[in-house]
């Protein structure tokens, strides 16, 4: 999968499901969460504090039971 992004901030999960993104300035923020097996993407506003410890932020994907198969040379369609 390429994911390209308009953003220096972002984070790939480890193993466990769990992502950091460190050093984040106070602010809000739109959260995006994807993944290729989830059924949708998820955004979220969220309001990052200054403080020195870790805010968490608990997100659940929905999984997409389907199996997507790229397009047939020449332009197929999904199936």
């Amino acid at each position: 999968h390429i994911v390209i992004l308009e953003t220096p901030t972002f984070a790939i999960s480890g193993e466990d499901g769990r992502a950091l993104l460190p050093a984040v300035p106070a602010g809000r923020y739109r959260l995006e969460v994807w993944h290729p097996r989830a059924s949708a993407t998820v955004t979220r506003e969220v309001a990052v504090t200054p403080s020195t410890e870790p805010q968490v932020i608990e997100i659940v994907l929905k999984a997409d039971r389907r199996i997507r198969r790229a397009p047939e040379p020449g332009g197929g369609s999904y199936r």
